[in-house]
């Protein structure tokens, strides 16, 4: 199990559920994923890096692929594991 690049703090609360990624920025906006979608999108990632905390848009994802893309997504940082 791998962990999400982020800088530490007293914020950060231990939670057992991994990380989960609810929308996808793309070209016309955000677009809501499927469980299924975000299962993939999380295991096929090269790295992943906490980008923060938006109180309008909630946790902040960017993902690196293997491929070499970089995505960004909204989610749940829970435990930070993927």
């Amino acid at each position: 199990m791998k962990k999400v690049i982020l800088i530490p703090n007293e914020s950060n609360h231990t939670i057992e559920k991994p990380i989960e990624f609810n929308y996808r920025k793309q070209g016309g906006g955000w677009k809501p994923l499927t469980d299924r979608e975000s299962h993939r999108y999380i295991s096929t990632a090269k790295n992943i890096v906490y980008l923060g905390f938006c109180r309008q848009d909630g946790d902040m994802f960017s993902v690196k692929t293997c491929d070499e893309y970089i995505m960004i997504f909204k989610g749940k940082l829970n435990s930070g594991c993927y």
